[in-house]
């Protein structure tokens, strides 16, 4: 099996599969393991799109040709990509990395919250939100500082 493409979600990789498969050709969806996409409840995610390599070619052929079938329908309707860019999203996202944080692996998620925080700050419109949530966040790093200074204090002594 050969990778014929890479999608954003699960969704999107289940229906060009789906296309395939109706045209004969075998599929198999390969997802990463974004365990927060669980947590969350959403499909996000990177899912490689493996077909049998001796249908490598025919299977890019068959996409070029639907492909503008599928655009013509999909013209009046909000792309998939940008319902998941919503700041809501983001918004969860960095809410629950900074608790996860505080129980686990605190320099990855904090991280991977203010990343989040980051994003939702450039989606989200209203100001005042932006703010309070901002600070919400940034509160929410607070007891993985802590926790992190009084390990290193007793691991290293006085710091």
């Amino acid at each position: 099996m050969e990778k014929l493409g890479r999608y954003g979600n699960r969704l999107e990789a289940q229906l060009v599969g789906q296309l395939l498969n109706a045209h004969g050709i075998a599929t198999e969806i390969v997802g990463a393991k974004d365990y927060t996409s669980i947590l969350l409840g959403s499909d996000m995610g990177s899912f490689d799109l493996m077909v049998p390599s001796e249908r490598l070619f025919d299977a890019r052929e068959l996409l070029k040709q639907d492909l503008q079938i599928v655009r013509d329908q999909m013209e009046n309707t909000i792309p998939l990509s940008d319902n998941l860019q919503r700041p809501e999203l983001y918004l969860k996202k960095a809410v629950l990395y900074s608790i996860i944080a505080m129980l686990m692996l605190p320099i990855i998620f904090n991280y991977y919250s203010l990343k989040n925080l980051k994003l939702y700050l450039n989606k989200e419109n209203n100001q005042n939100k932006k703010i309070f949530i901002a600070l919400l966040i940034l509160l929410l790093q607070i007891p993985t500082i802590i926790i992190a200074y009084f390990f290193l204090k007793a691991a290293f002594g006085n710091l």
